[in-house]
């Protein structure tokens, strides 16, 4: 019995140095999870050297009782993980790995999608933005499960440590909808939360620059430099919004025709 578990224990460690292998090699998420496998065989080498220690003979009952304490204590670990720099193919962000940490701003180009699930929540650094170049931004929460944008900040930011902006430039894919002015496809942020936002000198910490994606039930408050900044954003639609508490202006557009403006609160300019 005692071969048998010693044997075990060292199978799982080994697959837990596997993973952090893999993880090193870039096969795995920046920031490894051990798995509680690993955890397990941790625990029953702690039990094992313990008792040899204190010469604590090794019974059957003894082993069996210290593979209930080592399963007690193996939980799953979960990491941040950590973002940042060019998404250049098709990307897919997962509840699973929430929350996504952004160290670096995120780059939307060569005519990529990136796809955010509901219930994900994306942390900024200070002056972090992220920016749909050339593709599109998926972001499609729910009621009761929405999407979050914020700062790595506890509590509310200084202005100095605010984050940057979500963006969409000329090369970003606007949505599009049917006759009936339901949506097809395109860039959206539906049931998101947008805070905290506007440490740079970039109005909005929605900012439309030639550029429509939709924008239907999200909640864009307390931010500097504004809520939502328009420039060229020729059919954009603003659609049951909260949009509140934002400095300077809520929501700004020049030279832009703008289509169901619902549930608004505050000023429009």
């Amino acid at each position: 019995m005692r071969r048998l578990i010693i044997g075990l224990t060292f199978l799982v460690v080994l697959a837990g140095v596997g993973q952090a292998g893999d993880a090193i090699a870039g096969n795995t998420p920046v920031v490894p999870e051990p798995n509680s496998f690993t955890l397990l065989g941790i625990g029953i080498i702690v039990v094992l050297a313990s008792a040899w220690i204190m010469g604590i003979p090794l019974t059957r009952n003894g082993l069996l009782l210290g593979l209930v304490i080592s399963l007690a204590i193996a939980r799953p670990v979960v990491a941040d993980t950590i973002v940042g720099g060019f998404i250049n193919s098709d990307t897919h962000w997962v509840a699973a790995d929430s929350p996504y940490i952004a160290t670096q701003s995120v780059v939307v180009t060569n005519s990529a999608t990136l796809t955010i699930d509901p219930g994900v929540e994306i942390r900024f650094d200070p002056l972090k933005a992220l920016s749909v170049a050339a593709g599109q931004l998926i972001a499609r929460g729910t009621e009761n499960n929405p999407i979050r944008f914020t700062t790595t900040i506890s509590g509310e930011p200084a202005d100095s440590e605010r984050w940057g902006y979500i963006g969409f430039g000329d090369d970003a894919l606007d949505a599009t909808f049917d006759v009936s002015g339901d949506y097809t496809s395109g860039s959206i942020l539906e049931h998101s939360v947008i805070e905290y936002a506007g440490g740079t000198d970039i109005f909005g910490a929605l900012s439309l620059n030639n550029a429509a994606p939709y924008i239907s039930n999200c909640t864009v408050q307390n931010n500097a430099n504004g809520g939502i900044y328009g420039d060229y954003a020729l059919g954009v639609r603003i659609r049951a919004n909260n949009i509140q508490y934002n400095t300077t202006d809520n929501l700004t557009f020049r030279t832009s025709r703008l289509r169901y403006l619902v549930n608004f609160q505050g000023w429009l300019s």
